[in-house]
């Protein structure tokens, strides 16, 4: 049985700049006590060695093994160039970061299987097994070749044609995937934004945010390099409600998107629509 806690690592990490002084905790976090350690943006930081009061400006967390995670939290001293939040005035201030991810090509994204036995000619035609491959019975693989056991080939080849690619599973639009990419995994850029709007939570959760971009569609300073329409999929959204000094109360937004890889685009009709930013 398991004897893992949720526990701090370490002591509290402190650097300081010209701007301001961060500080820095992390900690050991089981799924169970996820919410607890896992703190929204503006929690006070009531474990940062200093004389301030200080709340959490950034949070993260790193997935370790199965149910198990690192978290960190930071705190910074207001300044000039540290990227404090300003506590009355949220709706100016903005986040954006590029990662890069993988994204994984499966098979039915072409309609494509590997050819088995009697689709490669170690069968005659009525399902005998027979004792040496005869070509002229395989069924025509995706490079237009005899398929050898193994080989992609498209759901409708025969052995007279290879067929065509079916894409119906595949969430880009017009794609025509090279071949060269059936089951493998394709690098592409992840880019996390996160802004605030003086709305409460619900309200905001209520507008559906989902699917891929519009042309544009992005607000005037959460623009990425690429805004052609359907280049970008939400992959996930999360929504913390926070309160301010002078007790108006703010959504903080954080959505992680996907940038559509190898001049492919998203079709909307397979990815819940178009989104409408905030």
């Amino acid at each position: 049985m398991s004897t893992a806690i949720s526990r701090q690592i370490g002591d509290v990490k402190t650097r300081e700049t010209k701007d301001n002084v961060e500080h820095e905790i992390q900690y050991f976090v089981l799924d169970a006590d996820m919410e607890e350690y896992f703190v929204p943006v503006g929690t006070a930081a009531d474990w940062a060695p200093s004389d301030e009061s200080l709340t959490v400006m950034d949070r993260s967390r790193e997935l370790l093994a199965p149910g198990a995670w690192i978290v960190t939290l930071t705190a910074r001293t207001p300044g000039s160039g540290g990227g404090a939040i300003v506590s009355d005035n949220l709706g100016d201030n903005y986040e954006r970061r590029y990662t890069v991810g993988e994204m994984y090509f499966p098979p039915e994204w072409w309609g494509v299987h590997k050819a088995d036995k009697k689709e490669s000619g170690w069968e005659d035609p009525n399902g005998k097994k027979i004792d040496e491959r005869w070509a002229p019975w395989a069924k025509f693989n995706v490079d237009t070749n005899a398929a050898q056991e193994n080989d992609w080939i498209f759901d409708n080849a025969t052995i007279t044609a290879s067929g065509s690619a079916n894409y119906a599973k595949s969430p880009f639009l017009s794609p025509n995937i090279t071949t060269k990419g059936i089951g493998q995994k394709v690098s592409t850029i992840i880019y996390n934004v996160a802004f605030h709007l003086q709305k409460n939570m619900n309200s905001v959760c209520t507008t559906h945010f989902y699917g891929v971009n519009p042309s544009g569609g992005f607000s005037k300073f959460l623009m990425p390099f690429d805004s052609t329409a359907g280049k970008w999929r939400l992959v996930d959204q999360t929504l913390t409600e926070l309160h301010d000094k002078k007790g108006k109360i703010w959504t903080r937004v954080e959505r992680k998107l996907e940038y559509a890889p190898l001049g492919l685009k998203f079709d909307p009709d397979k990815n819940g629509g178009t989104w409408s930013w905030s």
